[in-house]
């Protein structure tokens, strides 16, 4: 059994929920989410990928003190570590 520690979430409300809420797939907060995918770093130098609510691939990153990731393109993911140390990580083929 493998568990996930969340010591701290940051969430860019901005991108997030769509702006126009009429013509979005959300009917609420929730719903938006579990449309989503969401990337999070753990403390064993992983990148880890949750599409609609289910883990999905997990990336080896060369540091285990991420602190933001930002998707830049459809298939570019920056992370940066707390030392400012930063990867790019291509989301179709989850290499560094």
């Amino acid at each position: 059994m493998t568990c996930l520690h969340l010591s701290s979430v940051s969430v860019d409300w901005n991108s997030a929920i769509p702006d126009d809420h009429q013509h979005s797939e959300c009917g609420s907060t929730s719903g938006c989410f579990l449309s989503s995918v969401v990337y999070v770093c753990t403390s064993y130098s992983q990148l880890v990928e949750c599409r609609k609510g289910d883990l999905g691939r997990v990336v080896d990153l060369p540091f285990n003190d991420g602190i933001l990731v930002k998707e830049i393109r459809s298939a570019v993911i920056i992370v940066q570590s707390l030392r400012n140390s930063v990867v790019v990580v291509d989301s179709t083929t989850h290499q560094v």
